[in-house]
């Protein structure tokens, strides 16, 4: 049973795990750790560390800025709570991995918050691929792109994006890229080349646009794109694979499928929350049946990779 969850960090995704735990879960008491000012809700809201920890909840909600992560989730473990959830990026630097690693054993649900394996076409690509309509995955061609002056309510130098000291940076920012197409084909993939840069566009402190190569231990070759430029934002996915092709587009809401002899369309309009709320579901059921669940080293895999890419800067 959950009776309590502490949210650590009340932003735009903050919020909408707030209001999806109200929506799935409305007996369950809330509380918040934000220094936020401008909140009228009917939950406890703390802004001392000490008070928010005094009495611990049953579940963490780790959604502040990146650069404070490792620290929260520190805090986190010594409370021994049933489950802990983490938004991406796992943390924006390895200082604090093995410390954590150490203290995991202190929760049985350690959860990092990959949306898009939740997400509609991303489920639909990766049933293309098991049932071998396309054959083995050759190559991969992930890409993102997303004004971040437009992206978000708030004015983008006020948030942690526009920072690379606070964890900010298209690499961290979208590793989703990173990590969505090794659990596409169910391997490991490897930083192999990159290039990450400031395209001079508009004022930022962190890396707008990066282009990194990755291999997996079987050879499939992953080329990721990732930018804070492009308007209107789109994700775009191509998997050639030895018998054909599957491509999808957010835009578009459809992926095609292409053999030699014939095509096919997949519809995959979806809503924008359903994935969050899927993801949500899953964490809390793991949290409830009290099995152990973690996947801390899938997560600590892709940040080394976006690590690496991001020492490739011009």
């Amino acid at each position: 049973m959950i009776k309590t969850i502490g949210i650590i960090g009340f932003g735009s995704i903050g919020g909408r795990h707030y209001r999806n735990i109200k929506k799935l879960y409305p007996r369950v008491k809330v509380k918040i750790l934000t220094k936020r000012t401008d909140l009228f809700l009917k939950d406890e809201i703390f802004k001392s560390e000490n008070e928010f920890f005094k009495n611990t909840a049953d579940v963490f909600f780790i959604t502040n800025e990146t650069y404070k992560h490792a620290d929260a989730i520190i805090k986190c473990l010594k409370q021994k709570p049933k489950g802990i959830f983490v938004e991406k990026p796992l943390f924006h630097n390895l200082k604090k991995a093995n410390e954590i690693k150490k203290l995991l054993s202190r929760t049985p649900v350690f959860f990092v918050g990959y949306c898009l394996q939740f997400h509609k076409p991303i489920i639909e690509l990766k049933k293309i691929i098991k049932k071998k309509i396309i054959g083995r995955p050759v190559f991969i061609r992930a890409s993102v792109g997303q004004d971040l002056r437009t992206w978000r309510k708030r004015d983008y130098k006020k948030i942690y994006s526009y920072d690379a000291q606070r964890g900010g940076g298209v690499v961290l920012d979208l590793i989703h890229e990173i990590n969505y197409p090794a659990w596409l084909i169910d391997e490991n993939i490897k930083f192999k080349a990159g290039l990450v840069k400031r395209a001079g566009m508009f004022n930022i402190k962190s890396e707008d646009i990066a282009e990194g190569v990755f291999e997996s231990k079987t050879g499939t070759v992953v080329s990721i794109h990732q930018d804070y430029l492009r308007y209107p934002g789109r994700r775009y996915c191509e998997i050639i694979g030895d018998k054909g092709t599957a491509t999808w587009d957010s835009l578009k809401n459809e992926i095609a499928v292409r053999l030699p002899k014939r095509e096919s369309f997949i519809n995959v309009k979806v809503d924008g929350n359903k994935m969050y709320l899927n993801e949500l579901s899953f964490f809390i059921k793991k949290v409830l049946k009290r099995v152990k669940h973690s996947n801390f080293n899938e997560a600590l895999g892709d940040l080394k990779n976006a690590l690496a890419l991001k020492q490739n800067n011009v």
